[in-house]
């Protein structure tokens, strides 16, 4: 059986077009968490790691690819440790992309949503459950008009400082509108 001279230039090709793609949304993630800034609370959220799945299986793919073709060994191993660093891209900007970061104006999402970032001020309701796992519902309303939802699993370590936030930005917003509209019937009636 003969190796086609092509099958290690594709290989090249692939593996570096992967880093590439890899090192690009590394970049993506890293500018949206550093635009975040610092936040009250921060953490990752779990949702999404089944995409962690396509990096690794590629990984293998490739490693199992590189282990059959006719590479020396030094540039096996270059190989083998460009598809680790895409790899090692991919899921860090995984990690980043999945970064709920809670400000004191709002709630930056992360590149993970639709919704990058949502302000305070554009949440029109919310509701935490506090069973097994604690939730965060934010209902607002997009550009367009449409009402929308906004679901956050949060840490039971973080529950408290977030419930904090809550109080300080959207309940004392929700009290002032209820004390102004009630406060105006009371003069009327």
């Amino acid at each position: 059986m003969t190796v086609s001279p092509m099958l290690p230039a594709g290989l090249v090709v692939l593996i570096g077009a992967f880093c590439l793609l890899a090192a690009g949304y590394f970049g993506l993630s890293l500018r949206s968490r550093l635009v975040a800034g610092r936040g009250v609370v921060a953490w990752c959220e779990p949702k999404g790691w089944a995409t962690l799945a396509l990096p690794v299986a590629a990984a293998f793919t490739g490693g199992a690819a590189l282990a059959f073709s006719p590479l020396d060994a030094a540039q096996l191993h270059g190989l083998a440790a460009l598809l680790g660093l895409a790899v090692a891209f991919w899921a860090f900007g995984l990690v980043l992309a999945h970064t709920v970061v809670v400000r004191a104006d709002g709630v930056a999402l992360g590149l993970a949503r639709g919704v990058p970032f949502l302000a305070w001020r554009h949440v029109e309701d919310y509701f935490e459950s506090r069973g097994e796992a604690p939730r965060l519902t934010l209902f607002h309303r997009t550009a367009t008009g449409d009402r929308a939802r906004v679901d956050l699993h949060v840490p039971r370590r973080h529950r408290h400082r977030l419930s904090h936030v809550l109080s300080a930005c959207i309940d004392a917003r929700f009290e002032y509108a209820a004390r102004v509209r009630y406060a105006g019937k009371a003069l009327e009636g």
